[in-house]
């Protein structure tokens, strides 16, 4: 039965956690020039490849929190998903711009948060 045994906090937790990674699939499916381009410019091969393996991940790992589904399964996906996506775009020990480093810095420990987040549902 969907959400046995979880009190509404949980619920509305997964279902939170779940959402922001549709909204941001959803995001950059429709634009998807942005992380290509980011992708392209760390020199990945394949970057529309890994673009649409990233949105799919975002996709399936969200819809098993908010359906309540295989959800240590869907909180891997994702943990995985973001870690990755933190380690190819979130390098701001590596920038020398004022106004992107501290933007990535932060970025970085936000994605951070969100993988502590993700393994309370492991």
């Amino acid at each position: 039965m969907l959400y046995e045994d979880k009190v509404i906090l949980e619920i509305i937790g997964q279902i939170l956690m779940g959402g922001f990674f549709i909204v941001q699939g959803v995001k950059n499916a429709m634009k998807p020039a942005m992380v290509l381009g980011r992708l392209r410019d760390y020199k990945f091969p394949y970057p529309m490849l890994i673009m649409w393996i990233g949105i799919a991940m975002m996709f399936t790992g969200g819809g098993l929190l908010i359906f309540d589904f295989h959800t240590q399964a869907g909180a891997l996906i994702l943990l995985v998903f973001t870690s990755l996506a933190t380690a190819i775009f979130q390098r701001w020990w590596t920038l020398d711009d004022p106004v992107r480093r501290p933007y990535n810095y932060l970025m970085f420990f936000y994605n951070v948060f969100i993988m502590g987040a993700l393994l309370l549902l492991i």
